[in-house]
């Protein structure tokens, strides 16, 4: 109930010169296909009612940035209200231009994407994949273009949620473990 109607979007700042570069815009981007009505005017749409929120911008290979973004409007599946939205990751340019979802998979949550020292995309996710309790977000990794998708950790650990990780120049992935709820 206290989302934010503007939503978030992601900028790049060049330090030198303090310019500031918007890279998102508001992009609503929900299945159309299906006969919803997305009309923010009528009132009894299935516009959402909130701000897209694109967040947890990481730069990846290539000159792409993978970030998360609730655009595609979906629900996730142990949603705890009616205006949750599902994270999905993206990949764009470095200028914003050319913006592709490459977590097709991701229908219940992807969190704090952060690149790994062979290219491939740690995150957080609140997928259930036959995991019970509605607390756990084991880490994932996929490759910055969508394929090759595997675990990392935290599929055995009731409870434990891993976010915020990065990966040590040893090869160690850092990850925050606490208990959730």
């Amino acid at each position: 109930d206290h989302l934010s109607y503007r939503g978030a979007d992601l900028y790049k700042l060049n330090v030198d010169t303090r310019q500031l570069v918007r890279l998102t815009h508001q992009e609503f981007t929900p299945n159309r296909g299906n006969g919803a009505d997305f009309d923010p005017a009528n009132p009894n749409s299935n516009y959402p009612r909130i701000g897209v929120f694109n967040t947890g911008g990481t730069f990846a290979p290539g000159g792409w940035i993978v970030f998360t973004s609730s655009r595609n409007n979906l629900m996730p599946p142990k949603a705890f209200n009616w205006v949750e939205r599902v994270l999905q990751l993206h990949r764009m340019r470095d200028d914003g231009s050319n913006v592709e979802l490459v977590g097709h998979l991701n229908l219940g949550m992807a969190l704090h994407p952060q690149v790994l020292r062979d290219g491939r995309i740690a995150f957080s996710s609140w997928e259930m994949h036959g995991i019970r309790d509605l607390r756990n977000f084991p880490l994932w990794a996929i490759g910055p273009d969508g394929r090759n998708w595997t675990s990392l950790s935290g599929f055995s650990e009731l409870a434990l949620t891993h976010h915020f990780m990065t990966q040590m120049p040893d090869g160690d992935i850092v990850v925050c473990r606490y208990y959730n709820l």
